[in-house]
Formats: C-alpha cells, sequence, structure tokens
C-alpha cells in the first residue's frame, strides 16, 4: 500500500473515531462535524500535496515534535529534564501509540484535533443558560472566552492556510 493510502486511511480512522465519541455525549453539533470533516480533508489533501515535508513550513513544531519522535525518544529514552522541554505531556503518548505503526504526525495532529472539541464542548456548557450549574455572568464570560480565542488560534495554524494553499493553486 502506498504512503498516501495509508495516512489516508488512518486519518479516516481518527475521523470516525473522533465523530463517535462525540456523538456519544450527546451534545453533538454541526459545527464538530464541520470540524471533524475541515480536519480530515485538511490533513489528507496537505499530505498528499507535500508528503512528510510538511514538517518544514509548519509554524507548529512539527518537525520539533517529529525529532523527539523519532530520535530523542527511542535512542535517548525518557529523561526528568526532558518533561517539559520535550513536551513528553503530548510526545510520549504519540510516540508509544506509532509503535504500532501508525503515522506519528497524524497522530500529533489527532491530539489537536481532540482537544479543540473538547474545548468547544467545555465551552459551549458553560455558556448554556439551561445548564443545571448556574454561574454568574462574569464566570460564563471569562470560561466562553475560551472558545473564541482557540477557533482564532485553530485559524491561525498553518493547516488551514496550507489547505486553502493546496486547493487554490490546482
Amino acid at each position: 500500500m502506498n504512503e498516501l493510502a495509508s495516512y489516508s486511511i488512518q486519518a479516516i480512522a481518527f475521523a470516525v473515531i473522533a465523530m463517535l465519541a462525540i456523538s456519544r455525549s450527546k451534545k453533538a453539533d454541526f459545527y464538530q462535524l464541520f470540524l471533524i470533516s475541515a480536519w480530515l480533508v485538511g490533513v489528507i489533501v496537505i499530505y498528499a500535496r507535500y508528503g512528510e515535508e510538511q514538517v518544514l513550513f509548519y509554524s507548529n513544531d512539527q518537525l520539533f515534535h517529529r525529532q523527539i519522535i523519532e530520535y530523542y525518544l527511542p535512542i535517548e529514552g525518557l529523561t526528568a529534564e526532558g518533561i517539559i522541554g520535550l513536551r513528553y505531556l503530548l510526545t510520549v503518548p504519540v510516540y508509544a501509540v506509532s509503535l504500532i505503526g501508525l503515522h506519528p504526525m497524524l497522530l500529533n495532529k489527532f491530539v489537536q484535533l481532540i482537544a479543540l472539541l473538547l474545548i468547544y464542548q467545555q465551552s459551549k456548557s458553560y455558556l448554556n443558560p439551561a445548564s443545571s450549574t448556574r454561574q454568574s455572568l462574569a464566570s460564563s464570560i471569562h470560561h466562553g472566552s475560551v472558545a473564541p480565542l482557540h477557533e482564532f488560534a485553530f485559524i491561525a495554524r498553518r493547516d488551514p492556510r496550507l489547505f486553502c494553499r493546496c486547493v487554490c493553486s490546482q
């Protein structure tokens, strides 16, 4: 099987897992389904266009994460100094799962997708007026500000821009 087909199958499997996870919560909405669909199309199109070279122009430390996963963890192992500097909270689970043959950078992106979905869902529950936990207006505004800020961070990532560049240049 070629690399693009393998990557695409893995991306589809991750998207299905994400959709199953949000559908079980009974709080899924169109926006979450849109995010997952856009993520799926974006990661496949970007990989089809740039392949493994996609990490060379990411501004979100993809190359750094790949070096940790492919060099530091297998060769140097875990160290106390690397807990923060080598981002063990993200890289160790990705490394461990990638040992079964899954694409490590796709796993990294999947973790980011899950984080985005969880932040959105949590922010939505804080803003829900019918929520069983009544909160003050200030608290709702504070917690609700997380979703828009994260959306701006998501838009600022290079994935959407690269996706647009890929689609527009063809």
